[in-house]
């Protein structure tokens, strides 16, 4: 498996299937509320630690300069809770 991350700010998927089948170490904003419903049985979602918190809102902030995107600018204007919404998709152990 390569490493690396994956940032979604948009749902991808329909409601039936997982998120995550063999892509983990994903980092996923899911609209709906329930990211458990939809992370693949041999995964685990937990919240964002401080570090990929830090990466991910650098990474907005160069995206929302690059692109002037709205959405971007939306999050970070409220990063504090938004950044709560964020869940680490890995692999169980």
């Amino acid at each position: 498996m390569k490493r690396g991350s994956v940032y979604t700010l948009e749902p991808t998927q329909a409601k039936d299937e997982s998120f995550s089948g063999g892509r983990f170490g994903s980092k996923r904003n899911h609209d709906d509320g329930n990211v458990a419903a939809h992370v693949h049985p041999d995964a685990t979602a937990a919240p964002l630690n401080d570090e990929d918190a830090t990466s991910l809102k650098g990474i907005l902030e160069e995206h929302k300069r690059e692109t002037g995107s709205a959405r971007a600018e939306a999050l970070l204007a409220r990063w504090g809770e938004e950044k709560t919404r964020f869940l680490k998709i890995t692999a169980k152990a």
